[in-house]
């Protein structure tokens, strides 16, 4: 008896390499949703990083009565070391869930301990080579630690000898747009800051008169200035430069500058900054996190900037 073979069917190659078309249609389709919600997610957790310094300032400002100065420096704001100093990112660590790592530093408040130690022999001071997640914004391409050379703009560039190996941050407080902010650096606290004359230097909420919903406290300030050379966002402590952990409103977010790849394109070394895509996020004195425009209106981020100058502020 003669029994017939199956045939069996299967793709001819038009129809495989229609196949292969749609797959690749799909697989393009789905890769930028994938990395939507990827970007999302990290947005989120640096949002939640604000969130986490907004409230260690209250928690601080609940202890001490004020808000920590920007960097507790020299209160001479022409010495020498009056740059130098440990920064409000460590007063705040007993209130961010680091108090082991505070004692360890032993800061005291005081300024003078950073000026000694803060060069290319010690640095880092120990413990501030100590990557934070809190400090650090999960989109950001920054490395965890100040390297020895950049690259700009095709060149390697030798990065300040005192600095390399400290553990980058990619916020920083307000001074606002000229010292009316919330954080300054102690000399300039105290010749132009709160009451001046050397009295209480350091913000009150009570002196936040535009109310501290519309003043802001830390922002995204990613990047290592202009030249890439000594303006290392870092959150242990100012040397040489107050910039390294203080931003000003005096600027428009992302500075000018045309990437985050380009960062040496930016106006000034200490203007907010950020990898999200369209601007940058703060949280603002009383604790809410916001994600703004770097095309805002340049009056109304500069005024957010300042806790006292009683402007009327336009949409954000």
């Amino acid at each position: 008896m003669f029994i017939p073979r199956s045939k069996t069917s299967g793709f001819t190659l038009v129809e495989l390499l229609v196949v292969i078309a749609i797959i690749g249609i799909l697989i393009g389709l789905l890769l930028p949703a994938v990395q939507q919600a990827r970007e999302a997610a990290r947005r989120m957790q640096c949002m939640n990083n604000l969130k986490q310094m907004g409230l260690g300032l209250h928690n601080y400002h609940d202890t001490f009565g004020s808000l920590p100065l920007g960097t507790f420096t020299n209160p001479d704001p022409y010495a020498a070391d009056a740059n130098d100093g440990w920064s409000w990112s460590v007063a705040l660590l007993p209130f961010i869930e680091q108090p082991a790592l505070y004692d360890f530093l032993d800061p005291q408040g005081q300024f003078g301990i950073v000026t000694d130690t803060y060069d290319a022999t010690t640095a880092p001071i120990d413990g501030a080579e100590t990557v934070l997640t809190v400090f650090r914004c999960p989109s950001s391409v920054l490395p965890d630690h100040v390297p020895s050379s950049v690259s700009v703009d095709g060149a390697a560039v030798t990065v300040d000898a005192q600095i390399v190996g400290y553990a980058v941050s990619d916020y920083k407080g307000s001074s606002g747009y000229y010292l009316d902010g919330l954080f300054m650096r102690h000399g300039d606290a105290i010749v132009w800051g709160n009451g001046g004359g050397g009295s209480a230097p350091n913000v009150r909420f009570r002196d936040i008169t535009d109310g501290t919903s519309n003043t802001l406290a830390i922002g995204e300030s990613s990047y290592p200035g202009r030249n890439g050379k000594s303006d290392w966002p870092v959150w242990a402590a100012s040397g040489r430069s107050d910039e390294q952990v203080i931003m000003k409103t005096t600027d428009p977010i992302n500075g000018g500058a045309t990437s985050t790849n380009r960062f040496w394109e930016a106006i000034d070394d200490d203007c907010a900054m950020s990898f999200h895509t369209g601007g940058a996020q703060f949280v603002f004195a009383d604790g809410s996190v916001h994600f703004l425009s770097e095309n805002m209106e340049y009056d109304t981020y500069t005024n957010l900037g300042n806790r006292n100058d009683g402007q009327v502020l336009g949409a954000y």
